[in-house]
């Protein structure tokens, strides 16, 4: 009930920006982003390359559509224990790739001729493809066993909020900085041998740099 409730914001969010489209000048933009992961114990490392369509009015108010991609590195783990009879260990590792989509409600605002603060709020949904394995080794009497089982993470939604500083360079190109924060609307479940193992997070704090060009 949860996911479908955010999954009817998200959408009421995008139909009520499409009306401001058809009166604000369009920019496209790209960003390429470092996370650090809230939840380090699940989360060794994350980077992300995001773009948006974006569509601001005279007085800077607009929206931005946006899709990018993530990875997430797993922090890796390792156990063991035996004897001289039998031995057993297990290890973490892989990658989890994410797939944000969504809207953002943005304010642009002068800091000088040729710089600018925008700012930013909006919300993403998550397609979620996990390649994050644990390794099981079995070592006794009856014989050496290997298997490999993948950790299962659902899609998910995020929040977003962030300040971008725009530096324009004549009238249709910037570059630009920024820093944010991503946190869970929903968390993720995760699900390992087909048993709910319980939720990661997706939330981090972010610093990007990028550039837009307006049309």
């Amino acid at each position: 009930m949860k996911t479908n409730r955010w999954t009817a914001t998200v959408c009421m969010m995008m139909l009520a920006s499409a009306t401001a489209v058809t009166a604000a000048e369009p920019e496209f933009a790209v960003r390429w982003q470092g996370l650090l992961p809230a939840k380090s114990e699940d989360w060794s490392s994350a980077g992300a390359f995001e773009a948006q369509m974006r569509f601001l009015d005279e007085t800077g108010l607009g929206i931005a559509f946006t899709l990018g991609v993530s990875e997430w590195s797993a922090k890796e783990e390792y156990y063991e224990e035996g004897d001289s009879s039998a031995f057993f260990s297990m290890a973490v590792s892989g990658n989890l790739t994410a797939v944000p989509v969504g809207v953002s409600l943005m304010q642009r605002m002068p800091l000088s001729d040729r710089l600018f603060l925008t700012l930013e709020a909006g919300v993403r949904y998550v397609f979620c493809d996990s390649d994050i394995v644990v390794d099981t080794e079995i070592n006794d009497s009856l014989g050496q066993d290997y298997y490999r089982e993948t950790i299962h993470v659902d899609d998910t939604l995020l929040g977003v909020v962030g300040g971008t500083l725009e530096g324009w360079i004549g009238k249709h190109f910037a570059l630009t900085a920024g820093l944010g924060y991503q946190w869970d609307l929903v968390e993720p479940a995760q699900q390992f041998q087909g048993k709910d193992i319980g939720p990661t997070s997706l939330q981090a704090a972010t610093v990007s740099v990028g550039f837009a060009w307006m049309f």
